[in-house]
């Protein structure tokens, strides 16, 4: 159900009608949570897989929802196009009064003539 509920507020998102409700939490801890979801993938094809935070019990204003959302899609997609024996990486820093999340992969990237059209909706 949980995933069914994330596919459609994914869904609602690419439509633009998705309403970001935050809230006072833990950043970290979501991230670390989406993130320990794939370490056994990450054994089984033999990935070097870590995670880095600057932040880990800092209370922070956030979607906690819609962050799992981002994470996840960033972690499945790092995932579906690394092959076995290379590498990912989370990486979580605050900056001022920002916190980005980063995930860094050896895939195989993205195509130079399709990354112009990365950010347009299909």
């Amino acid at each position: 159900l949980h995933l069914v509920n994330q596919l459609m507020d994914y869904r609602r998102a690419e439509l633009g009608v998705f309403q970001l409700k935050a809230t006072w939490g833990n950043a970290y801890q979501v991230v670390r949570e989406n993130y320990l979801f794939y370490e056994k993938l990450a054994r089984t094809k033999k990935i070097e897989y870590n995670l880095y935070s600057d932040i880990t019990d800092r209370q922070m204003l956030f979607d906690p929802n819609y962050l799992e959302l981002i994470v996840n899609n960033l972690l499945s997609n790092a995932f579906k196009y690394t092959a076995n024996g290379k590498m990912i990486a989370v990486f979580i820093r605050e900056d001022q009064d920002t916190v980005s999340v980063e995930v860094r992969d050896q895939g195989i990237g993205i195509a130079e003539n399709r990354k112009n059209s990365l950010f347009v909706r299909f």
